[in-house]
């Protein structure tokens, strides 16, 4: 039923101008920053041009890289009486361990959590709400619960 209503959707986007090209960008970024703060100071700038050999100062730019990884964050779930198996894209598995144990009232000794990839995380993948909310679906439901990680494995709630 889902597909079937999925077939129906027909999406339209309007696209707003851009104020920014791969030339502006990290102009604008630089407008838009917040203030710095110095977080540690030490040292003398003075002293260290005086004996530095050589002083050179220039600006080094890439271009604009968004974040945007190839994989959703998703998980799958399975529990079983008090025990718990996870299967997780995530940069944390541990703590997604701890996480769904404290969720369910569970020992983490119970939980298994098994990362098969992590299809880029550039620490994105670091929260662990999927992995809880799969949890959780699949000890309501008593079924195994996907979020989509592996999409010819489709279990209907």
């Amino acid at each position: 039923m889902a597909e079937q209503a999925l077939s129906k959707i027909k999406a339209k986007f309007d696209l707003p101008e851009a104020k920014v090209n791969p030339k502006t960008i990290f102009k604008h970024l630089l407008s838009v920053a917040p203030e710095g703060e110095v977080v540690t100071q030490g040292g003398e700038v003075s002293e260290g041009e005086r004996v530095a050999q050589e002083a050179f100062e220039a600006t080094y730019l890439n271009h604009y890289v968004a974040h945007a990884t190839i994989e959703t964050h998703t998980a799958l779930a399975k529990v079983e009486k008090d025990r718990v198996t996870v299967w997780a894209s995530t940069q944390r598995p541990f703590g997604a361990k701890e996480e769904v144990a404290q969720a369910l009232g569970i020992s983490p000794k119970n939980v298994q959590v098994i990362t098969p990839f992590v299809g880029g995380g550039f620490g994105g993948k670091s929260q662990n709400r999927q992995v809880v909310e799969a949890a959780r679906l699949s000890k309501l439901t008593g079924r195994t619960c996907s979020g989509g990680l592996e999409p010819r494995r489709r279990v209907l709630l």
